[in-house]
C-alpha cells in the first residue's frame, strides 16, 4: 500500500468519525428541543454539556481532516486551495466518487445541525420572552393607584405592585 492509499484510507476513516460526531450532535439537539419544550432544566443542563463536548470533538476532527486533506493534496503536488472539492478533482474517479458521497453526507449533517441550532435558539428566546411577559403581568413597576404614607405622614415611593391583583380588585 503506497502513501496515497494510506492517507486516503485515513481520511475516509476520519470522515466517518466526523459524520458519526455530527449525527450525535443532531440527536443531542433533538433532545435539547424536547427538554426546552418540557421545561426540564436538569436535562437541559446535561444536554448542553454533552453538546459542548461533542462540538469540541467535531472541531478537532475537522482540524485533522484539514491536515489530512493538505497532506493528500501534497502527494499530487497540488498548489491550489486546500479543500475537499480540490481533493475530489485530483483523485481518480472511484475514490473521488466515494469521497464525494461522504462529503455530501457531512454537508447535509452540518446543515441539519445549523437548522436545529436555530430552532433551539428560537425556542429558548421565545421561552425567556414568555417568562418576562408573565413576570411583567404579575409584578411590575408602575405608577401607584393608591397613595402610601409612612409614619411621618410623608408619601412613599411606589413599590412593586401586583398588577393582576389590581386588575381583579
Amino acid at each position: 500500500m503506497n502513501n496515497i492509499d494510506l492517507q486516503y484510507n485515513n481520511l475516509l476513516a476520519l470522515l466517518e468519525k466526523e459524520l458519526i460526531q455530527y449525527e450525535t450532535i443532531i440527536d443531542l439537539f433533538n433532545l435539547k428541543q424536547q427538554a426546552i419544550l418540557s421545561g426540564n432544566i436538569e436535562d437541559l443542563k446535561g444536554i448542553v454539556e454533552n453538546i459542548q463536548s461533542n462540538s469540541t470533538s467535531a472541531k478537532n476532527l475537522q482540524e485533522e481532516r484539514d491536515i489530512l486533506t493538505r497532506l493528500l493534496l501534497g502527494e499530487f503536488n497540488y498548489n491550489g486551495s486546500i479543500t475537499m472539492k480540490s481533493l475530489m478533482n485530483v483523485l481518480d474517479p472511484a475514490r473521488s466518487s466515494n469521497l464525494e458521497m461522504i462529503y455530501y453526507k457531512l454537508k447535509s449533517a452540518a446543515m441539519r445541525v445549523t437548522e436545529l441550532g436555530r430552532e433551539n435558539d428560537y425556542l429558548l428566546s421565545a421561552s425567556v420572552e414568555h417568562i418576562k411577559n408573565l413576570v411583567s403581568l404579575f409584578i411590575d413597576r408602575k405608577e401607584s393607584t393608591s397613595i402610601n404614607y409612612n409614619n411621618d405622614g410623608m408619601i412613599n415611593e411606589s413599590k412593586l405592585e401586583h398588577k393582576v391583583l389590581d386588575i381583579q380588585v
